[in-house]
């Protein structure tokens, strides 16, 4: 199965930063194909997301920005047609929206 998860940062590590990588831990060793997207700088190194393919999306941030928020909906847009994921999960607000 193919999974996009979906939060809005990734440039720290809090709780929903910690769910995302263990739900995501825990899928890719189950065999599914899984995709991050995040807004943000990574603060994860690719050993702590082994079997995860990322997507960073640039105009994807906490404050509201009514252009980069329409920004990121087309980025977002672009990039589940182009990986037509089974499944799309979202964590944070910003994300979710």
């Amino acid at each position: 199965m193919k999974i996009l998860q979906v939060i809005t940062r990734m440039d720290s590590i809090g709780g929903a930063q910690r769910h995302v990588v263990e739900l995501s831990r825990a899928a890719s060793g189950m065999g599914h194909e899984l995709h991050l997207a995040y807004g943000g700088d990574m603060a994860l190194s690719q050993d702590e997301l082994t079997g995860v393919t990322l997507h960073p999306l640039g105009s994807l941030q906490r404050e509201i920005s009514p252009w980069k928020d329409a920004c990121a909906f087309f980025e977002l847009r672009k990039l589940m047609r182009t990986l037509r994921p089974d499944i799309v999960a979202t964590h944070s607000t910003k994300a979710g929206i």
